[in-house]
C-alpha cells in the first residue's frame, strides 16, 4: 500500500510540473500513457535510472505556433518542483572585504552554465605547438604547423567576460602580432628574468593585423582612425609623406 502511495505521489509530482508548463495537458497525457504501461517494478527501475543519470530529463513537446510558454508558467513550474530560479548574487571578488562581500540589491536569475575545456589536449590532438614562428605576414596570425598555438575566439570571449585586462593585453600584444613588443619582451626576460607590460613599447603602428585592416579600409576608400586620423599608412608618414588639402 505504501509503495502505491509513493508511486502515485511521484506521478502526481511529474504531472503537476508538466501541467504548469503545458496548459493543454498534452504532455501530461503522453506521460500518463507511458507510465500506465509499466508494472510497479518497471516504474521503480525507470525512476531510479532517471535519478542516477544527471543528463536524463523529461522532454516537453510544444507547438511553437500555438503554444506560448510564458515566464509565469516557468516560474509556477519551478515553484512546484522546488527549483530556485532567482536569488541574490554575492560578489566577494569585487568586495573590499571578501569576508563581508557585496550583495546585489535585487535578485537575479539563476541558471546552469555549461563549462567546456577550451584548450585542446593530447588526448584529442596529435601534437601541440610550442612555437609561434610561422606567421601570416599580412595578419601576424600563426599558421601551418604553429596554427594550434593561437588563442581561439572562445578563449578570448572568456577572458573578456572575466575582465582579465592584463591577460588580454599580454595575449594580444607581445604574445600576438606585435613583433616589436614581442622581441623587447624576450630581450627583457633574457636580460633580467622578468618583464612588465609597462616596460614594453606599445604602439599601434606595430600591430600587424590592425595595420592590415587599416590598409584594406584605406584601399577601399574608407576613412579610418584605427592607426591615425590623417588617412596615411604609418610607413608613408615615416618616410615624410603628407596629404595636401586645398
Amino acid at each position: 500500500m505504501a509503495e502505491k502511495k509513493k508511486h502515485a505521489k511521484i506521478e502526481n509530482y511529474i504531472y503537476s510540473v508538466l501541467d504548469a508548463l503545458d496548459k493543454k495537458g498534452l504532455n501530461t497525457e503522453r506521460y500518463r500513457k507511458y507510465f500506465s504501461g509499466m508494472s510497479e517494478d518497471e516504474f521503480k527501475e525507470a525512476i531510479r535510472d532517471f535519478l542516477l543519470d544527471e543528463k536524463d530529463q523529461f522532454f516537453i513537446e510544444l507547438d511553437p505556433f500555438e503554444d506560448n510558454m510564458t515566464i509565469e508558467d516557468i516560474t509556477e513550474a519551478a515553484k512546484i518542483a522546488n527549483v530556485l530560479i532567482e536569488d541574490y548574487l554575492v560578489l566577494p571578488h569585487i568586495s573590499e572585504n571578501p569576508d563581508d562581500p557585496y550583495v546585489t540589491n535585487e535578485k537575479v536569475m539563476v541558471g546552469y552554465i555549461n563549462q567546456r575545456r577550451v584548450q585542446q589536449t593530447l588526448s584529442i590532438k596529435n601534437h601541440l605547438s610550442v612555437s609561434i614562428d610561422k606567421r601570416n605576414p599580412k595578419t601576424g596570425q600563426v599558421i601551418d604547423d604553429d596554427k594550434n598555438a593561437r588563442i581561439s575566439d572562445m578563449e578570448m570571449y572568456q577572458l573578456v567576460v572575466q575582465d582579465a585586462q592584463n591577460t588580454l593585453a599580454e595575449m594580444f600584444g607581445p604574445r600576438s602580432d606585435d613583433i616589436v613588443m614581442k622581441n623587447e619582451m624576450l630581450y627583457q626576460i633574457q636580460r633580467k628574468g622578468s618583464v612588465s607590460l609597462d616596460e614594453l613599447p606599445n604602439q599601434t603602428k606595430n600591430k600587424v593585423s590592425l595595420n592590415y585592416l587599416n590598409f584594406l579600409l584605406l584601399a577601399a576608400g574608407y576613412e579610418t582612425d584605427l592607426i591615425n586620423d590623417i588617412g596615411l599608412l604609418p610607413i608613408t608618414i615615416d618616410r615624410g609623406g603628407k596629404i595636401y588639402r586645398d
